[in-house]
């Protein structure tokens, strides 16, 4: 699948992961693309990724999207409206504020969008990746044991962290040469696709088990 003339929507598209899967978008020819966001983004973010392709048209709107009739209306009068149509959709929505569980699995967890059709889905698994989010988190900020942060900072330090920008240009990799179900690692500023094959989990028959 080719980027070029496509329209895009990116909801949580005002975190540092978000910012930088926007900006690949557009330097890899996405002519629309709407950015969703509970959050606002400020004139200069927006200036920042228009940048990287001043042609294309753009929408940013706030929306929550653990308010799904919230997130239809968004996507019906603003995105719709303006670009008649859409070709793909990154959900880079993501929290971990442990002190509302109802919140965390609603936008964690919960299906956006789920229908019979011929949309091709693909899942990105990141790893340690350089964001805010991230940082508040090691710094113990919206944790029910604020203790942990300090015990996932020494953790992380056996790890490479990656900048959001990697992920970025995995989310256009994957678009471009995935398949419809594969599922994709960036880890390290590395980015490859998992080779999981049919009968990987399945148990042989002569297999014996002992108690």
């Amino acid at each position: 699948m080719t980027l070029e003339g496509k329209a895009a929507v990116v909801i949580g598209g005002t975190g540092g992961i978000g910012v930088e899967i926007c900006k690949k978008l557009l330097s890899s020819g996405i002519s629309k693309l709407a950015i969703l966001d509970v959050n606002e983004l400020p004139p200069e973010a927006i200036a920042n990724i228009t940048s990287c392709n001043p042609t294309a048209e753009f929408v940013s709107a706030r929306c929550d999207i653990t308010n799904k009739s919230n997130l239809e209306d968004v996507i019906r009068s603003q995105v719709m409206e303006k670009f008649g149509y859409i070709d793909l959709l990154v959900n880079s929505a993501g929290t971990v504020d442990e002190r509302d569980p109802g919140r965390l699995i609603a936008i964690n967890l919960d299906d956006l969008i789920y229908k019979r059709t011929g949309v091709k889905c693909i899942t990105i698994c990141p790893g340690i990746t350089d964001t805010t989010l991230l940082s508040k988190f090691f710094a113990g900020e919206d944790l029910l044991f604020p203790w942990m942060g300090s015990i996932a900072t020494e953790v992380k330090k056996n790890y490479q962290s990656q900048s959001p920008s990697a992920v970025g240009e995995c989310i256009v990799k994957a678009v471009s040469e995935g398949d419809n179900g594969s599922v994709w690692i960036v880890n390290g500023g590395l980015s490859y696709k998992l080779d999981i094959s049919a009968n990987q989990f399945v148990m042989p028959s002569s297999t014996e088990i002992s108690e």
